[in-house]
């Protein structure tokens, strides 16, 4: 059960989390997501020369544009839902990082935010949104449920108390792609 109060302009939730670091492993993507992962959810891969959005389910990992990922162009991926991420980076042949899954483990306070992504909806078709930020000229396909002209990625930030007795963000994981119900 989470016990949800208001703190300023900033809703802070009590729950718990666990996380667990990924030491360097020689494995590809689609079987570090299968160990860990739980539940079906997206993923957000940060290649040398793009950005992609795409899916995972236990039957592997789709993406936005159809074709294969090549792992060697990796940087660093996220596997996300609403109750556990996947955060990896590659170095080399081996990917580095941490899962970590909320509803056991430490007890705790976290905060969820939420970003409107850049662009409006330009196209939707097979469960993807083609967002365009003319200005920018910037173009991007993310996994969505449904059409709307805008959306937002919502962040899980947990929070933590340091040595010297602050609180702050001791760590942070993508929630979920939704549509943005304000204006523009």
């Amino acid at each position: 059960m989470m016990d949800t109060t208001m703190k300023g302009s900033l809703q802070s939730v009590q729950g718990t989390w666990k996380t667990v670091s990924v030491a360097a492993q020689q494995k590809n993507l689609a079987q570090l997501a299968a160990m860990y992962m739980k539940n079906d959810g997206l993923v957000i891969v940060w290649q040398y020369h793009r950005v992609i959005w795409g899916r995972w389910t236990k039957g592997g990992l789709t993406f936005s544009d159809g074709a294969d990922l090549d792992e060697g162009l990796i940087l660093e991926v996220r596997l996300f839902n609403d109750r556990e991420e996947l955060h990896l980076r590659r170095s080399g042949t081996a990917y580095t990082g941490r899962y970590i899954c909320d509803g056991e483990g430490t007890s705790g306070d976290f905060v969820d935010t939420s970003a409107r992504l850049w662009g409006e909806l330009q196209s939707f078709h097979d469960g993807y949104a083609v967002l365009k930020d003319t200005q920018r000229f910037i173009t991007l396909t993310i996994p969505a449920a449904q059409q709307a002209p805008y959306y937002v990625l919502t962040t899980r930030n947990y929070i933590t108390i340091h040595e010297n007795g602050q609180a702050g963000y001791g760590d942070y994981r993508f929630l979920a792609v939704t549509p943005w119900k304000g204006g523009h």
